[in-house]
């Protein structure tokens, strides 16, 4: 069944850290899109089990597809998440996808193109997320690989992803850079680089392991630079659950969100000034793993 595309408006179901409930709005987007994503910080450990539940429980009927795009191991990377995904979910559920970018043209070729059109979810590996985009959107190109994650949102699938897999969700997306650079040098090779992203998120820019690294900064310039006005920082071990179809925004796993909103936001060589932060932790985190058994 395709999705019908009604307004959305992106609220959040969360807890401030004070732990004051809150659900501010987003302003009503028309995104065209449906389905959900799952947008993970990074970090992932035995306390992200949630994550990739959520994420499961999200897909439609079908194989969910794993893209190791991102690393310099693209199969090795695939095999891992793919491994990890089916002991969550106690069945072979997930298979490997061949996308590379020393094979920018599997994202135009119909067989490789089929086997995300039969996936019910696409999750989407850590490295680096440029490596993402040369795999399926070489030179910019609308691809039919594109074409078809896309396609699978329409239908009410789930597209996720970790670290890497989480920063390409949006478009513009941030390549890489740090924070100190960023503030003293601007967008550039010198500072943070921007670029073509994925374009499944549409309500601003993600940063992943954003408290772990220190990645305010970076995300300030972007924000400031691409005229973008809520940043989304997501903790290690914790993602962003996004029900395109209703606009529902909300934190699961162990860590949080640090919520920019760039309105009022100013920057100047090394210092970022009247930044609105909002830190969000999950409303009911996932108990902690069972402690291992003593020695016999």
């Amino acid at each position: 069944m395709i999705c019908t595309r009604p307004p959305l408006r992106a609220s959040l179901l969360l807890i401030l850290a004070s732990a004051c409930a809150i659900t501010p709005s987003l302003p009503e987007t028309e995104t065209g899109l449906c389905g959900t994503l799952v947008i993970a910080g990074g970090g992932m450990s035995d306390h992200s089990a949630q994550v990739l539940e959520e994420f499961l429980a999200r897909c439609l009927p079908g194989p969910v597809g794993v893209i190791g795009a991102a690393s310099s191991n693209p199969d090795s990377s695939a095999r891992r998440a793919a491994d990890d995904i089916n002991e969550i979910a106690a069945e072979q559920v997930a298979l490997t996808l061949p996308f590379r970018t020393d094979a920018p043209d599997l994202a135009q070729d119909p067989r490789a193109v089929a086997m995300i059109e039969a996936c019910g979810g696409l999750w989407f590996t850590g490295g680096s997320q440029a490596r993402i985009l040369e795999a399926l959107r070489p030179g910019g190109a609308d691809t039919p690989a594109w074409r078809a994650c896309h396609e699978l949102l329409a239908r009410g699938g789930v597209i996720g992803g970790s670290s890497a897999g989480a920063a390409m969700m949006s478009d513009p997306m941030i390549r890489r850079g740090r924070s100190i650079d960023a503030l003293q040098h601007g967008v550039g090779p010198e500072g943070v680089e921007l670029g073509q992203g994925m374009g499944f998120f549409p309500f601003g820019l993600c940063g992943q392991h954003f408290l772990q690294r220190g990645r305010f900064g970076r995300m300030a310039v972007a924000l400031s630079h691409t005229n973008t006005r809520f940043g989304w920082g997501i903790s290690e071990d914790s993602a962003l659950l996004v029900d395109l179809s209703t606009g529902w925004i909300e934190v699961i796993g162990q860590g949080g969100l640090t919520l920019i909103d760039a309105t009022s936001l100013t920057t100047s060589p090394a210092r970022s000034d009247n930044p609105p932060l909002t830190l969000l932790l999950p409303a009911h985190p996932p108990p902690p793993p069972p402690a291992p058994p003593p020695p016999p």
